[in-house]
């Protein structure tokens, strides 16, 4: 019975969204800048060692060419769009746009971009030099493709040269408009966890709701993932935090 009220309602709901009008009322935290009640957002990191598998073919298999699709476009620190060659910084080598680059975009993306190197240029733009300094994209493994038209290189990340490298990520496009690297007053509150089977990690909120920006985007660049999965602790870990219970895992 609990269960058909409870599917009634959901479409009730929806039939009542089709017709929204000034009568209608919205909870608390949805409205943006004018909501009543900011929300709070804690954003749950696997940190185990599989986060440095590559992002976009299975770790067992032996990469080859005929993996890569040159129809599908593949996310990362370089520009798919865009042509690269090799330079040399500091003595290590990375890759720098040049409209008459022997290296796509697109395929750097997709031999050397890991899935941590995923998550950090979607939340924070990607780990850098500095959590303020985004003129070197650093690739959480550096590797060498050697075989797959790269050279007998090991490449260390990007350096970038334009906006479509270098982005905020969504953290601060949220919570930091002004990109002064302080919350914005109004803003959503962030709070990081991670977990990990490495006592490093464990299930913890390594970044508490009222921890500094720079505090959290620095945790979530310069960290590197290892040991094996317990997202199932984490996430009862995660619903204890939420609740304003003492951590279930000492």
């Amino acid at each position: 019975m609990k269960k058909t009220l409870i599917i009634l309602v959901c479409l009730a709901g929806l039939l009542a969204a089709q017709a929204m009008n000034n009568f209608c009322s919205a909870p608390p935290f949805v409205g943006g800048k004018n909501s009543v009640v900011i929300p709070n957002v804690l954003l749950t990191q696997d940190m185990t060692g599989s986060m440095r598998f590559s992002a976009y073919y299975y770790y067992f298999t032996s990469v080859s060419d005929t993996l890569y699709d040159s129809l599908r476009t593949y996310y990362g620190y370089a520009d798919p769009m865009a042509r690269y060659n090799r330079v040399t910084v500091g003595g290590n080598y990375y890759f720098q746009k040049d409209l008459a680059g022997t290296y796509r975009g697109n395929r750097i993306n997709f031999y050397f971009m890991t899935r941590i190197d995923i998550a950090r240029k979607a939340f924070t733009g990607g780990r850098g030099l500095a959590y303020n300094d985004k003129s070197r994209l650093l690739f959480d493994s550096p590797s060498n493709h050697n075989g797959h038209g790269f050279g007998n290189y090991t490449y260390r990340g990007i350096v970038t040269t334009d906006s479509t490298e270098r982005t905020i990520g969504i953290i601060r496009s949220v919570s930091d408009k002004d990109s002064n690297y302080v919350w914005d007053v109004g803003s959503p509150h962030f709070a990081l966890q991670v977990f990990s089977t490495d006592a490093v990690y464990g299930r913890k909120v390594v970044c508490p709701f009222g921890t500094p920006c720079t505090t959290l985007l620095k945790y979530y660049e310069n960290n590197t993932p290892s040991g094996g999965t317990n997202c199932g602790d984490a996430i009862f870990e995660a619903i204890h935090y939420l609740r304003y219970c003492q951590p279930h895992w000492a």
